[in-house]
């Protein structure tokens, strides 16, 4: 078969709705569009997966310093410094600088100009970023390469793109959109700036569709069903904001005000309006939100004005605030979904070394738990999915999605045997301490494993905290 009447065959098939096709020989695959066809050629159909239809859009934020985490770090790493015996005085400055500090790896810059890029941080050597792109990809509402899009700071703007040409992600770097930030400006913007930018820039208002916000120093164990949410959020239609209970011994510190939140009715129920939203700097107790929220259309209308406002919101919880006050006010309805033990973050060098500890323990309980259901079980990718919800809370094509965080008996007993452990040697420690904390001194008490105290430096790099 000539040339020319390969492509015109081809295009026969394509007016007649037949999609593409290619060839396949012995040991190769030639695209038949103008290719040469031996006589010999077995021709094979390949279908075309079509994407899904486009019903929501995600935002990662990117583009802070991380600066809690990096002042923790710099403390961290000096603390250590100051302990390393005088035979080791050789790795001090200068030295292999993973020696002087269980994370000083972690920063990028130069000294006094250090910072962390959220996403870039590596829990189980993958990055933030790529354990938000895995999650995401589970969702059937998704088409990632369509649908994402990335805010980062100028200051990791080569890392980024190279990140994003890399063969296992192949994300297009025309949906990343920098702020400008770099560490030798030492200049504020918060994540409501960042996301003002991101829906200009990218035209998200316009859409008319929910738009998912994820902050990228937070990520979920690898079997936790994201996709539950955006369900929720796609059924009810309205802002959905995931929240999670404190264990006895962990303590929010922002600033800024940690967020809690009130619910209407059973305070314990897994999904379920919000009456209000309050910011205290520090939060030993109750249900505290996550920088993780669908935002409906009407609420991703109104972020610019919260940027634009100059008393308005300067993080993501003082404009969830807003927006649950706005919409209780107005009659209107916000919903809540509990996260449980799903969601992690390296807000801290606290919690970052807590999520490093759980993703260990949870691979080798999952290894434990697999070598016993062999016995009873072939087929070992059921052993580890999140279980049916069987929950009443929503239509009938919303509860036949697996349940949004629900392990199986085995694995949610021993998750929470395992985080109740985590923290309860800290409980004694902030026993009788609390009404004398504050966000300056918090994370130089023995809930920090007794760092040195130490001067916080007088203009920390990136956002404010929170």
């Amino acid at each position: 078969m000539a040339a020319d009447q390969v492509g015109m065959y081809d295009g026969l098939l394509a007016a007649a709705g037949v999609p593409r096709m290619y060839l396949r020989t012995n040991a190769t695959s030639i695209d038949m569009v103008g290719g040469y066809i031996p006589e010999s050629a077995t021709v094979m159909h390949v279908e075309e997966v079509a994407p899904p239809k486009e019903t929501m859009k995600v935002v990662i934020l990117s583009g802070g310093f991380s600066a809690q985490l990096t002042h923790d770090i710099i403390v961290d790493t000096i603390a250590t410094k100051l302990n390393k015996k005088s035979t080791d005085a050789k790795a001090g400055a200068g030295g292999d600088r993973k020696s002087l500090g269980s994370h000083t790896h972690v920063l990028r810059g130069g000294h006094g100009t250090e910072f962390v890029n959220p996403g870039f941080v590596k829990i189980s050597d993958t990055t933030h970023l790529e354990h938000l792109f895995i999650m995401l990809r589970k969702s059937e509402r998704l088409c990632l390469e369509r649908d994402l899009f990335i805010v980062g700071s100028d200051a990791v703007r080569t890392v980024l793109d190279d990140w994003c040409g890399e063969s296992d992600v192949q994300f297009p770097v025309e949906h990343v959109v920098y702020n400008g930030l770099t560490p030798e400006t030492r200049e504020q913007q918060s994540d409501v700036s960042d996301l003002a930018l991101a829906i200009d820039h990218f035209g998200l208002a316009a859409c008319k569709c929910p738009v998912v916000v994820i902050s990228a120093d937070t990520i979920f164990h690898q079997d936790y069903n994201f996709a539950r949410i955006l369900e929720h959020a796609y059924v009810r239609g309205k802002d959905v904001f995931c929240t999670y209970e404190l264990t006895p011994g962990q303590v929010e510190c922002d600033p800024n005000g940690a967020p809690v939140c009130k619910m209407l009715g059973d305070p314990k129920a897994s999904m379920g309006k919000i009456k209000s939203v309050e910011l205290n700097q520090l939060v030993n107790s109750g249900r505290v939100l996550a920088p993780v929220m669908v935002m409906h259309r009407t609420s991703v209308e109104r972020v610019r004005g919260f940027v634009e406002d100059a008393g308005g919101a300067r993080d993501l919880f003082a404009m969830i605030k807003e927006i649950v006050e706005t919409k209780v006010d107005a009659g209107d309805v916000c919903y809540a979904v509990d996260v449980g033990f799903g969601r992690f973050d390296c807000i801290t060098l606290e919690n970052l070394r807590f999520s490093e500890e759980f993703t260990m323990f949870y691979v080798a309980q999952k290894l434990v738990l697999n070598k016993l259901a062999r016995t009873q079980d072939t087929d070992s990718s059921l052993d580890f999915k999140t279980s049916a919800s069987g929950r009443g809370d929503g239509s009938k094509d919303m509860n036949q999605v697996q349940g949004y965080g629900d392990m199986l008996p085995q694995m949610e007993a021993a998750v929470r045997t395992f985080v109740r452990g985590h923290f309860q040697d800290r409980t004694a420690a902030l026993s009788g301490k609390m009404h004398a904390l504050t966000p300056s001194n918090f994370y130089q008490t023995e809930y920090t494993r007794n760092t040195p105290v130490l001067t916080p430096r007088p203009t920390p790099l990136g956002r404010t905290l929170g």
